[in-house]
């Protein structure tokens, strides 16, 4: 995970940039004036840093200065205008100058770019089963390469640098299009359509737009989960997720909240079925509030020990091919 210091004295501005960044999937630190920027980069290791010019103590263009030797690029961020101020960040050495005020999706547009530069952007972006791989341009979901146009593709990296922020039409076709929004155009919802298509969310929309009742249980199951995950707890606690969906579904959910892991979020799964809990890492058998048995999963899959044990593994009939 690229870390990125952001030195900027208002600390709403600051708030603003690190809540947007961290979501974007970047590990971000504030700093509030050039002092304190000064002494975090004695002893820590920043990929990127965000530079206000007007800080309080030791100014922007002075802490580039300091700041060069280090060899981390800086793109200053901040409200001088004039062409003389830009000509001079630039010439400090700075990567890039954005004046405020500024677009979040312009900002996180430009970290990227200089971060690729310097070889240090994120190579694999993914959500669910969806995963991108920004070097050779492949596209999987569920481990099988998915087809899309350039826009189609080039929508879906958008997407994914952008999670919890809103992209409106005229944004997304500058970006990927890199033309004016008319407004009267269909090229951005068509290619939308056809990518989701591909990536079997064609049905999306159906389900947002439809009422409790008239969904099944096991959707409503996992509608509960989607809402628990946008929460981006720590820790997820799945008490009988897997109730009222299909066995075809089952392990796919499980594997899909699984996957969550890789991000930094456990998830405990309570559970009568161990088909379910055949994707975890560690299982624990408890029969009348007591644990009897507890291992790795392989472990008390395939060697149980307890009679208990046995007779929950003999009555779900678990195969050995649905274990990942």
């Amino acid at each position: 995970m690229n870390r990125i210091l952001i030195v900027e004295d208002e600390k709403p501005i600051s708030e603003l940039i690190r809540l947007n960044l961290t979501d974007a999937g970047y590990a971000c630190f504030c700093a509030y004036d050039g002092e304190q920027a000064a002494t975090l980069l004695e002893s820590n290791l920043y990929d990127l840093i965000l530079l206000d010019v007007m800080l309080p103590k030791i100014n922007g263009f002075e802490l580039l200065e300091y700041i060069r030797p280090l060899q981390i690029p800086v793109i200053f961020l901040t409200a001088k205008a004039h062409v003389s101020d830009r000509v001079k960040g630039l010439r400090l050495g700075a990567e890039d100058y954005i004046i405020k005020p500024f677009e979040i999706i312009e900002l996180l547009a430009r970290v990227e770019t200089v971060l690729r530069r310097y070889h240090k952007a994120n190579k694999i972006l993914s959500v669910y089963d969806i995963t991108v791989d920004t070097l050779s341009r492949i596209v999987k979901k569920s481990g099988e390469p998915v087809s899309l146009t350039v826009k189609e593709y080039d929508l879906l990296v958008l997407f994914l640098q952008n999670p919890n922020i809103a992209l409106f039409r005229d944004r997304i076709y500058e970006r990927v299009w890199g033309e004016t929004y008319m407004g009267d155009s269909r090229t951005v919802d068509l290619h939308v359509q056809r990518m989701r298509k591909k990536l079997g969310l064609e049905d999306t929309q159906r389900i947002l737009n439809s009422y409790p009742f008239t969904l099944s249980g096991g959707m409503l199951q996992r509608l509960m989960i989607a809402a628990a995950l946008m929460c981006q707890p720590a820790l997820l606690v799945a008490d009988e997720a897997t109730t009222a969906i299909d066995a075809c579904n089952r392990i796919g959910l499980m594997r899909e909240l699984k996957s969550f892991c890789k991000d930094g979020m456990s998830v405990l799964f309570v559970t009568h079925d161990l088909r379910s809990a055949s994707v975890s890492d560690r299982i624990l058998v408890m029969d009348r509030g007591q644990i009897v048995e507890q291992g790795k999963t392989e472990q008390i899959l395939n060697t149980p020990k307890e009679d208990y044990t046995k007779y929950l593994l003999n009555a779900c009939r678990l195969e050995r091919r649905e274990m990942s």
